[in-house]
């Protein structure tokens, strides 16, 4: 059976003819707000201003899925100012050629410094056992390899203007000499990937030389002890914002290290002479 809307018009006074004739829109309007208003979901994220993952736009907080900004370096691996390789044939001061074939060293307690003097705070920490008893540092620890870049080197949660850069290459004493580091396997501190020597003592710092005419003379160089601190200022001030990452980047010219080095002197000269140049080597950037 066909409805005929006009059936019933022609008998209604004129203020229901419109109203019915309206009627439709209102029906459309209606289903299209009940349709919208049923298929909007709610956005669930970060809504931490310091996270790196901020969504400003999301209407609940999620649970755990906030992450926080990373404090980072990249280290440019150079000698004579050109990208490392194996395979360059350096001369020293003393005219002596040799070849950096390999290398592997530690950076520790890397902090950025405020404008106001104080340090930028890492939120992992390590702890670690001694004779002298338990302790707890920051997790600024990095092992570098000539084969990687950038390094994270810890979370951060502050923001503003950094002039300055301070760290160590080497590791303190207490964790060379710690009885337990409670640390990841991953982690550079492990027991497994901790830095040792031939006869597995732990080091700080190795580098493998080839040296002679026709450099069939290797040199295996280490140091356990004797740790550098080092602090440079940035050629301009780093300022970051809330949710940014810390990023820096230092440059380190290895031929720096052997410039005066004798390599037909005893080992412990060699190495006496590394350490005194050890610092020329880093460059801030």
């Amino acid at each position: 059976m066909m409805f005929n809307a006009g059936c019933i018009t022609k008998k209604l006074p004129c203020r229901y003819k419109n109203m019915i004739r309206r009627l439709p829109v209102f029906i459309i309007i209606a289903v299209l707000i009940l349709t919208f208003s049923s298929c909007y979901k709610r956005v669930e994220g970060c809504l931490d201003s310091v996270s790196s993952n901020y969504n400003p736009l999301a209407d609940d907080a999620c649970s755990g899925c906030c992450k926080n900004p990373n404090l980072t370096i990249s280290i440019k691996h150079q000698i004579n100012d050109t990208f490392y390789s194996p395979t360059d044939t350096v001369f020293n001061l003393k005219n002596q050629m040799y070849k950096i074939l390999d290398f592997s060293y530690y950076i520790s307690d890397v902090r950025v410094r405020f404008l106001n003097g104080d340090f930028l705070t890492g939120i992992k920490k390590v702890d670690y056992t001694t004779s002298a008893g338990n302790f707890t540092v920051e997790d600024n620890f990095i092992k570098i390899r000539p084969d990687v870049f950038v390094y994270t080197i810890n979370e951060i949660r502050n923001f503003g203007i950094f002039d300055s850069l301070f760290f160590v290459a080497g590791l303190d004493v207490g964790i060379r000499s710690a009885s337990s580091i409670n640390v990841a396997n991953s982690h550079v501190l492990s027991d497994s990937l901790f830095l040792k020597d031939e006869n597995k003592q732990k080091i700080w710092w190795h580098v493998t030389i080839a040296k002679g005419k026709d450099f069939s003379d290797t040199l295996q160089l280490s140091f356990d002890l004797n740790e550098q601190e080092v602090d440079m200022v940035f050629a301009k001030n780093l300022e970051t914002k809330p949710g940014n990452n810390v990023p820096f980047t230092i440059k380190v010219n290895y031929d720096a290290w052997f410039e005066e080095t004798d390599f037909e002197a005893d080992l412990s000269e060699i190495k006496n002479s590394v350490l005194k140049n050890l610092k020329k080597g880093f460059i801030v950037e």
